[in-house]
């Protein structure tokens, strides 16, 4: 870490206290000088963290991490080690970190491995920095309240100040945009925008949101799915599982949905994400839906 930190000309500090979310914390620095910009980062290294045959990398935790990191005021970074080679694979954390996790699990997080989740200089500089400054944004402090009680309840924290007008725009302004883009790429980005910080999100903003998901007409709604599918077919299924935050709150959600699977009203590509996110809202297996799946995309078995 500290040698990866040092290429990018970033600073690494090591943790004295072990087994707390975080094994040591990495300050951005701009420009010759560290600006107090922290992220938070998770160290794992050896084998059984690495599946050759898959060629995947899996960070495994437990409840108490996952609700660590949600509650903590610093991005989450999960790094993971292969012994044999010191090779890195970086993962966003955050970004798991959605209320059906923190509920109930799995406690896991795996990419895969490839030269964009690689732990490099280049990333340190690009990717990771990239989704810290989204995350460091007042609008981002304000809004990360606990939203799942942990083993033992605690009081959850109260804002420390009202909506600025400034964040009720930028609210509004993406709920008008996840109705009125028509591009699956950049309704992709709103709705991942939106679901990300959809947690926690203060009654007002929920209430606006809500408000817009009431008119997704048929049609759009085909293309709020395409925009979910689009990470997934891409070996990012927890994007896709972080827009399911908005496609939840869409009236009779599932029902449509699933009509629109049976009428093979989606794109072929598509319906494979959408049968799984249907199984994951229903808690059990939905064989009859896998039938209006391609072959090539339905699971052994």
């Amino acid at each position: 870490m500290e040698i990866i930190c040092a290429r990018a000309g970033q600073i690494w500090r090591e943790l004295q206290v072990s087994d707390v979310g975080f094994d040591g914390v990495i300050e951005i620095v701009e420009k010759g000088h560290p600006t107090g910009v922290l992220i938070g980062v998770q160290v794992k290294t050896g084998a059984s963290y690495i599946n050759r045959t898959k060629n995947t990398v899996t960070l495994k935790a437990d409840r108490d991490h996952f609700l660590y990191w949600f509650r903590s005021q610093i991005p989450a970074l999960g790094v993971v080690v292969d012994p044999s080679d010191l090779a890195a694979c970086w993962l966003n954390i955050n970004v798991h970190l959605t209320p059906q996790r923190l509920q109930s699990g799995p406690y896991t997080i795996g990419t895969v491995r490839s030269h964009g989740s690689l732990f490099s200089p280049d990333a340190l500089r690009g990717v990771i920095r990239h989704f810290v400054r989204g995350y460091e944004t007042d609008a981002a402090k304000a809004w990360r309240t606990p939203s799942v009680a942990p083993p033992n309840p605690r009081p959850e924290p109260t804002r420390s100040r009202p909506l600025t007008v400034a964040e009720r725009l930028a609210w509004n302004r993406m709920c008008d945009d996840l109705l009125s883009w028509t591009e699956i790429p950049a309704l992709t980005r709103v709705a991942h925008s939106l679901g990300w910080w959809i947690v926690g999100a203060p009654p007002e903003l929920l209430d606006t949101l809500n408000a817009h998901l009431k008119r997704v007409s048929d049609e759009h709604l085909v293309r709020l799915m395409s925009a979910t599918a689009r990470p997934f077919r891409a070996n990012h299924p927890e994007a896709s599982e972080v827009i399911t935050n908005v496609l939840i709150r869409i009236p009779r959600a599932a029902a449509r949905i699933r009509r629109l699977v049976v009428t093979n009203a989606l794109p072929e590509q598509d319906r494979e994400c959408t049968v799984q996110i249907l199984e994951m809202w229903a808690e059990k297996r939905l064989p009859r839906l896998w039938v209006y799946v391609p072959k090539k995309q339905c699971p052994a078995g």
